[in-house]
This record gives C-alpha cells, sequence and structure tokens, in this order.
C-alpha cells in the first residue's frame, strides 16, 4: 500500500511541476518572451541548486532577522542589468516584483561552456544578491522567486524558493527536527483549537483540543518521540479504553473526549499513554509508514490535562532500534546513478533466481575499471540519509567470473567531508571467483574518514590488470549498524535472498530490530469516523418547464455518526493511517535541494 502510495505521489508532485514548467515556473512576467540564457547557482541559503530551466530549492527556513543569500552567474547575449524578487504567500497571493537593492554583478571570462552566442553576456554573468522579507512581512510560508533582468529588460527564471518558513527555526541536525515551541506561541490563536495552551516551554491540552505543529513532511521521518507530563489528578478515560497522544491532518477533529469513542477522522498515527501514570514520560510512535506531507495537528483521547514538554522527529534510518539499508542494484533502478566511468559498461542482467542484477563489464583492456556510484542521492530519493557514523558494517552480495585475469578490488568510501574517491578512505577486497553468489562481509568500523553523511562509493570492482568480458555482477548493497547482525546476514544461503523485480523499489528501509515501541491500536467496535455531508452539484440540471418547481432538499449525513461495528476504519499498521490525505501538488519526495528530479518507488 505505501508503495502505490508512493507512486502516486511522485506522478502528482512531477505533474506540478511540469504543468507550470511548460511555460514559466515563476509568477508571469513583464512580457512572454524568453531570450536563451544559461546560468550556474553556487549557492543559496547554504545550498546548491544547479539546472538548465530553473532550479528549485524546497522546504527551507529564514530566520527572522536574515536573509536570503545567493551567489552563481548567469549569461545572456544582452549581457545583465539587475534582479528581481517576489514573496507569494504558500495558498495564493499576488506575485509583486520588487528590485534586488545594490546586487553585485561581476564579469566571468571563464565560462566557455556557457553556451550563449555573443562573449559580452560574459561581462555581467557573476552575481552575489542579498535578499531580504519585505518590510513587514509576517511569520508564515512563503514561494519565493528570483530572476534576473538581461540587457534588453527580459526576464530570466532563476530559482523557485518553495514553502520557505520565515520566523524561528525548528532545531534540526538531520538526526532529529525538534518543534520549536517560540514559533507556535506566535502562532498564537490561529495554532490551537479548544482550551489547548502553548508557552516558550510548553503545550498543554485536555480532551477536545488540537495544536498545530505546521507542515511536515512525514514521509522523511521514522519516529515520533513525545516528552510530556500528567498532572498529578492523572488521566481518566473509562471502559477500559486508553489515553492517547497522536497527529491529525486537519484542526477539524480531535481524538474525541473520555467516554465518548475515539475519532479517526483525519488520523494520521497516535500511540497510547500509560494506565494510571502520573508525572514525566516519553510517548513514541513508528512514522515508518507514514505517506503525507502537509498540515499536522496534535491532539489526544485523554480525560485530563497533559502538558507536552518536547516534540521530536526522527528522520529515517536514525534510530538507535533501525539496523539496515539495503540497496538493489540493477540498470532499471540504479543504473542511472553512476559516473565517473572508465573502461567499464554498466549492464543489466535477468538472473533466473536473484532477479535483476546490475553486470560491471570491462570493455577495453586497463589496469584501473571503475565506475563511482551516488549512492547518497539514491538513498535521499526514499527520505534516507545514513551517516557513516552508524553504518560501519556493509554486505556485497556479488557474482565474480572464474576467467577474470585478477580478483583483487577496492571501494573509495565518501562521506562526510569526503566529498570524492580518495587514498584517505578506502578498503581493499577479494572476490571468490567462481561464477556462484556470494555475500562478501565488508567491516568498515576501522576505516579513516568512514564519517558523516554517506555520499556514495567508488567501485574499482577488479583493481590491477584487466581484459575485455572480465566482470563482476551485483545484486544488493546492505548497510548495517551492527556487526552481529551483518554477520548474521552475511551466513544466509545467497539463493535464498529476495529476488529484485521491475517497478519494485531500489531501496529498503530499517529493517527493524528490536522496536521498543508499543504498538498500539484502537479496538474498531471503540472508534468512528465522520462522515462529511456531499457536494451538492455546482449546475443543476436544466428543469423540466412541464413540472413546477420544487425545493432542492437533499438528504445530508449526520456530522459525527457512530459507524460501530458496522463499518471500523481502516486497520492501522505500526500505528499510522493507510489512507491519507495528500496534497500532491505541493509534494516533492525529500526535502532537499532538488530541480525536477526522477521520483523512485519508495520502501514497501
Amino acid at each position: 500500500m505505501k508503495r502505490l502510495c508512493i507512486q502516486f505521489i511522485c506522478l502528482m508532485s512531477v505533474v506540478a511541476l511540469l504543468c507550470p514548467l511548460a511555460g514559466s515556473m515563476l509568477p508571469a512576467a513583464a512580457a512572454d518572451v524568453r531570450v536563451p540564457y544559461t546560468y550556474s547557482i553556487d549557492n543559496v541559503c547554504g545550498q546548491h541548486v544547479s539546472g538548465t530551466m530553473i532550479g528549485i530549492l524546497r522546504d527551507l527556513t529564514l530566520p527572522y532577522g536574515e536573509e536570503i543569500t545567493a551567489a552563481g552567474w548567469v549569461a545572456t547575449p544582452e549581457g545583465i542589468s539587475g534582479y528581481e524578487y517576489a514573496w507569494v504567500p504558500v495558498g495564493g497571493g499576488a506575485a509583486l516584483w520588487q528590485t534586488v537593492k545594490d546586487p553585485s554583478i561581476l564579469p566571468r571570462g571563464d565560462l566557455k561552456a556557457a553556451d550563449v552566442p555573443h562573449e559580452s553576456g560574459h561581462s555581467t554573468a557573476g552575481f552575489t544578491l542579498k535578499i531580504l522579507p519585505p518590510e513587514g512581512t509576517p511569520e508564515g510560508y512563503y514561494d519565493v522567486y528570483i530572476r534576473a533582468i538581461d540587457g534588453g529588460g527580459v526576464p530570466c527564471d532563476l530559482v523557485a524558493l518553495l514553502s520557505l518558513r520565515y520566523g524561528d527555526v525548528d532545531y534540526d541536525d538531520r538526526r532529529v527536527s525538534r518543534i520549536n515551541l517560540s514559533r507556535l506561541v506566535r502562532e498564537g490563536a490561529d495554532a490551537i483549537v479548544g482550551d489547548a495552551t502553548v508557552t516558550d516551554s510548553a503545550l498543554t491540552l485536555g480532551d477536545g483540543d488540537l495544536i498545530r505543529l505546521g507542515n511536515l513532511n512525514l514521509v522523511v521521518y521514522e519516529k515520533l518521540r513525545i516528552t510530556y507530563e500528567i498532572s498529578p489528578d492523572g488521566l481518566s478515560v473509562g471502559d477500559g479504553r486508553r489515553a492517547v497522544l497522536g497527529l491529525k491532518s486537519s484542526g477539524k477533529h480531535s481524538y474525541g473526549r473520555a467516554g465518548e469513542p475515539y475519532n479517526l477522522t483525519d488520523d494520521l498515527g497516535y500511540a497510547a499513554l500509560p494506565n494510571g501514570a502520573t508525572g514525566e514520560g516519553v510517548l513514541e510512535m513508528d512514522l515508518s509508514e507514514c505517506v503525507y506531507d502537509g498540515e499536522v495537528w496534535l491532539s489526544g483521547y485523554l480525560g485530563g490535562r497533559v502538558t507536552v514538554k518536547e516534540i521530536e522527529l526522527t528522520y529515517n534510518g536514525r534510530s538507535t532500534d533501525r539496523v539496515s539499508a539495503k540497496i538493489y542494484l540493477n540498470e532499471h533502478m540504479t543504473a542511472g546513478h553512476f559516473n565517473m566511468i572508465n573502461r567499464t559498461d554498466l549492464t543489466g542482467v535477468t538472473d533466473p533466481v536473484l532477479g535483476e542484477v546490475l553486470r560491471m563489464e570491462v570493455n577495453e583492456a586497463t589496469n584501473d575499471p571503475y565506475a563511482f556510484f551516488h549512492a547518497g542521492v539514491l538513498l535521499e530519493e526514499y527520505g534516507l540519509a545514513l551517516d557513516a557514523r552508524d553504518y560501519k558494517y556493509m554486505v556485497l552480495l556479488y557474482r565474480a567470473q572464474p576467467t577474470n585475469a585478477q580478483n583483487l578490488a577496492t571501494l573509495y568510501l565518501c562521506a562526510g567531508a569526503i566529498g570524492g574517491p580518495t587514498e584517505a578512505c578506502t578498503k581493499g577486497l577479494q572476490w571468490q571467483a567462481d561464477g556462484e553468489w556470494h555475500y562478501l562481509l565488508v567491516d568498515l568500523s576501522a576505516t579513516a574518514n568512514w564519517t558523516g553523511v554517506i555520499t556514495g562509493w567508488r567501485f574499482d570492482y577488479l583493481s590491477g590488470d584487466s581484459r575485455p568480458g572480465d566482470a563482476v555482477e551485483f545484486a544488493s548493497i546492505q548497510l548495517f549498524r551492527t556487526e552481529e547482525k551483518a554477520r548474521e546476514y552475511a551466513a544466509r544461503d545467497p539463493l535464498a535472498a529476495d529476488p529484485y523485480r521491475s517497478g519494485q523499489p531500489a531501496v529498503v528501509k530499517d529493517l527493524c530490530e528490536n522496536s521498543a515501541m508499543e504498538h498500539f491500536v484502537i479496538d474498531p467496535a471503540d472508534s468512528f469516523v465522520v462522515t462529511e455531508p456531499a457536494e451538492e452539484p455546482t449546475t443543476p440540471a436544466d428543469p423540466d418547464p412541464d413540472t413546477p418547481d420544487t425545493p432542492n432538499t437533499p438528504t445530508t449525513p449526520d456530522a459525527a455518526t457512530d459507524l460501530g461495528n458496522d463499518t471500523p476504519p481502516t486497520e492501522k499498521k505500526k500505528g499510522c493511517a493507510s489512507s491519507l490525505s495528500v496534497p500532491s501538488a505541493l509534494l516533492l519526495p525529500v526535502a532537499a535541494i532538488m530541480f525536477v528530479r526522477k521520483c523512485k518507488k519508495e520502501t514497501a
């Protein structure tokens, strides 16, 4: 189900991007003319964007008192006369273009690849911009657009900063994202339904209350952790039920009041609070099956009041109770993530047992055949940011040809500050070359510089003199946190591995080892969902001229019907709803740096 949801989301995301790009991604300019131009944006707010049409950054945060910075170059036949920008509130509003004050426009004589017809474009190609929010801009979410103006006054669209959050920042170190309670305070009454209260240090809510946490992409998180305190009076929900805290996709429906059935309308996932407990505690909720990006509200079914002191969201691949991430290697899904290829053909092979695999074959006599795998980009497409400090063990599923001239190999490992192949971070390997499939455990625990977010690795799959036709085939790479689990996996029968078939996800994330989370599921008999009134047609059918007018009195279902056992809600898996409302026009698979990027299928 999750894979199908992800496919739909990806399709809608691409459609949402490609439709406006047919003309211009940015709001309509004064002129519809488009001049030939090319550009490179070296840096926007600390992130890099590059593309041939328009660069897109998603989900940035600009704290109060700071400014957007952008640097790079743009070349046109007429040169560049200046720059403009517009801040448009997310959800609608006019694009009021304003001139960038005092832009730094610099000569760039080194742009041989700019591919513009006249050298004059290079004399004004370089730029450094500082863009402040318009005076009086309130905290909120904005789409910010930046464009250049050529020497003839024609606009050149450069970058769109989509869903930029302006205001206080949520704490985010790519391990966890911690909700900044001060941000919620400033949102005031708009962020509260019921009698909930919000301060800089805590949120307090009771039955029927909701608090808006903001727009969150739950696809990239695997766990919600809430630190709370229950009042000395405790919680009393009665009828043998459990108190719960959880997430909703709107502020319309809380989880209900004690003594009533649970209301699972707009449910994104919940977890139970301990019966009879008072004082401080920690609640954890599994988000690994959630496929949702949009507005998120906190609510509870409490029979009392709970004070929430901290809310943390753990990124995929970061929690301590997850142990592995598996990458299938094949031509269909992963070959496009290889480059820097030397004397090597990458081809897909269908193995009768293991399905689609990737063959690396020498195509010309050499002493150094290799190919670089951008594993980090592929993982990011699945919401994974894996830290080499956590993943010290790798298991390769490979098959080396017995006719190879030699069977030594080297992995050039890239993570953190190591952005490219270097002798400072390598691991030597040796293949068992008998034409059979084997697991190979690669211990990286003592490898220097294997630290920071994993970027990828260069496969020097045959290190030494090699002949055309020498080859090694790869079915998968598995990354582990613990040596115990890695050795257990590598000891399995390779031919018993799950095969890869076309259409499956290229990455399987986070196989559970020992999850500490309680998977509490509400009994369908204790719950109900709201049935929304059916919408009336906007244009009624033409009446029969021979029939007298009669008032239109449609039957509207009750807005809160107790369906009991007759219509139970969709069964929950690991605490997350399996049917969600998704604002697809705003969705991109990861909150990250991207233009129109290939959208892969999510993990099963």
